[in-house]
């Protein structure tokens, strides 16, 4: 697991980016203190940026404020393994750390609306569907949020086919 995230990130980070370059540093050097990277890799990325490049920036955000809390998680557990006292070790708990503050910071400052909708995204997971009230609530309400979704899906479209009509007319 700990080789997965600093491959993803080292990665990550070697496009242009708005990246430091004290965390790129970091990266590196836990990089080279955790696998080696011919073990590393499983033929399979740890996280898919397959569908990143299709979706809206809506779900862009919320899919991004989704990787931090993972990256939040994963490098609390590494922090939480421990170090053994040596020097070196020592390093890699300051570089953990230097990364979890990085990742934190940026969810606290740029997706702070992100992490709320997806902590009520997983309330909504949690409504206990077997529930007979808990159905009957859901059928008097079922008409107001369908309501809500068609016509968002709706309003999506009429802005697609704007668009549509805006390049045709500046083609002609």
């Amino acid at each position: 697991m700990r080789a997965l995230l600093c491959v993803y990130l080292s990665v990550c980070l070697a496009a242009p980016s708005h990246v430091p370059a004290e965390m790129k540093k970091t990266i590196e050097s836990l990089r080279q203190h955790y696998i080696p990277d011919e073990k590393i890799f499983s033929g399979n990325a740890l996280l898919s940026r397959g569908l990143v490049g299709k979706m809206t920036d809506g779900e862009k955000r919320v899919l991004m404020g989704g990787v931090l809390d993972v990256y939040e998680k994963l490098i609390g557990q590494m922090l939480e393994v421990g170090s053994s006292g040596a020097e070196s070790e020592n390093q890699v708990e300051e570089g953990l750390h230097y990364l979890l503050t990085e990742v934190k910071d940026l969810k606290a400052h740029k997706y702070k609306n992100q992490s709320r909708l997806q902590r009520q995204l997983l309330d909504l997971n949690n409504i206990q569907t077997d529930n007979l009230v808990v159905q009957n609530k859901a059928l008097w309400e079922l008409p107001w949020w369908y309501h809500e979704a068609s016509s968002l899906a709706e309003t999506r479209q009429k802005r697609r086919r704007r668009r549509q009509a805006q390049r045709t007319q500046k083609l002609q």
